[in-house]
This record gives C-alpha cells, sequence and structure tokens, in this order.
C-alpha cells in the first residue's frame, strides 16, 4: 500500500452532492514540503535537546524513509544492497 502523508479529504460542492476526494500521498509531496513538515515536527526541550513532538514520530519515520527513497542528499545512506 501507498504511504499516506495526511488523512484523505473530502469536499462536498455547494449546492450538489457529488464528493470530490483529495488524497496526499506520501510521494507526490514535493521535498520542500517534506522538508517542512519534519522541522515542525522537532521540537526544543528545556535542556537544549531536540525532540520530536510527542505522537509525530511516525510522520517523522514516514518523511525519513520518503526522503531515502528519494535519494536527498543529508537523508541518503550509506548502505550497498549485496546479492
Amino acid at each position: 500500500m501507498p504511504v499516506k502523508f495526511k488523512p484523505s479529504q473530502s469536499v462536498r460542492a455547494r449546492g450538489a452532492t457529488k464528493t470530490t476526494t483529495t488524497h496526499h500521498w506520501m510521494k507526490g509531496q514535493k521535498v520542500e514540503v517534506l522538508e517542512k513538515e519534519l522541522e515542525s515536527i522537532q521540537e526544543v526541550d528545556i535542556d537544549g535537546r531536540v525532540t520530536t513532538k510527542k505522537g509525530k514520530g511516525k510522520l517523522k519515520q514516514k518523511i525519513l524513509n520518503e526522503l531515502v527513497r528519494r535519494e536527498i542528499k543529508p537523508y541518503k545512506t550509506h548502505f550497498k544492497v549485496v546479492k
């Protein structure tokens, strides 16, 4: 199954019964949007440590996985696949 960035959104046009569903897939988001969301997930605690906001760990891991899949430089892994 494809990975979702945020829940799907159903919008009903005014005066009509037809609804339009917008899906927010991870691979459909721009790199700038992913990096901005990754920065907004992090916070600094009293001791100056960078931590993840409560309940956002799963989203953080999804974003990092997508950036590694796209081979973005700071998130690129150095592991080689051995066949």
